[in-house]
């Protein structure tokens, strides 16, 4: 994409066609956070450079509003080969009921009463020595994978990959395995430790089915929106009774999935 791995600039002297190293190459070895990544857009140069950076990206629905009855890809303009790069794609939706909105409320409040000096405000880690600890983590601890480790690794990715097998669906692919094992291997670097034991196969695996159950309840969704409207057309259902019960379906399908979300 231009402007992140590199992008093309005239230099005001020779008025030559210059490549400029962008965002990625700029984060080499490091992390880069990218907003709007929906915007991002192709250019026609190929060139090679080192872009070894943890990418966290957020993308925002067409016309900023999500659909329920539309899948993510069509939510969001992005091929299902991009985004298949990413191990964790997470759904951040505003359910809109009076439980999250309460909560969501006394989360923002909280951050003003600490810094006002609430005394029964939680104390957050010091920045600079979280920085530390994650650079001492990504720098010197190198754990290996155990024999019953890759075990669990090899039927987890076996199990997900029987979550969703849609062409429209993000499933699991080989690459998702490669997002298993370095899920595995961060959360044994989190704990300073010299091996990726079951344990930390077993955080990853629910890490990632958390994305797959967020993105899944949608699609439940959105399946069953289709067959309803089939239903209709093909029974030319316009009797306003039978309406409500449509409506109370959905209404019923809908809060399901609310709690879901917050658990």
């Amino acid at each position: 994409a231009g402007g992140l791995t590199a992008y093309v600039t005239k230099d005001p002297e020779t008025g030559q066609l210059v490549l400029q190293t962008g965002a990625l190459v700029l984060a080499d070895n490091s992390i880069c956070c990218i907003d709007q990544f929906d915007k991002t857009n192709k250019i026609g140069i190929i060139c090679k450079l080192n872009t070894r950076t943890s990418i966290l990206a957020a993308a925002n629905p067409i016309d900023s509003q999500w659909n329920k009855s539309k899948t993510i890809i069509e939510n969001i303009q992005l091929s299902p080969t991009l985004l298949s790069r990413f191990d964790l794609i997470f759904l951040l939706l505003d359910p809109q009921n009076e439980t999250y909105d309460r909560r969501l409320a006394q989360h923002l409040a909280s951050w003003y009463q600490y810094e006002k000096g609430n005394e029964n405000a939680h104390e957050a880690m010091d920045i600079d020595l979280l920085r530390d600890y994650i650079s001492h983590a990504r720098t010197f601890v190198n754990p290996q994978l155990t024999e019953l480790a890759g075990k669990l690794l090899v039927s987890s990715y076996v199990e997900i990959r029987k979550v969703g097998n849609s062409k429209e669906q993000i499933s699991a692919c080989p690459r998702q395995l490669e997002s298993l094992i370095r899920l595995a291997e961060a959360h044994a670097k989190v704990r300073l430790s010299d091996k990726v034991e079951e344990f930390d196969v077993k955080e990853a695996k629910r890490l990632y089915c958390k994305a797959l159950i967020n993105a899944g309840e949608r699609r439940l969704l959105a399946d069953l929106a289709q067959i309803v409207k089939h239903y209709l057309k093909k029974r030319k259902l316009t009797e306003k009774k039978g309406l409500i019960k449509i409506h109370t379906l959905f209404n019923e399908i809908d809060k399901r999935i609310n709690e879901l979300i917050k658990q």
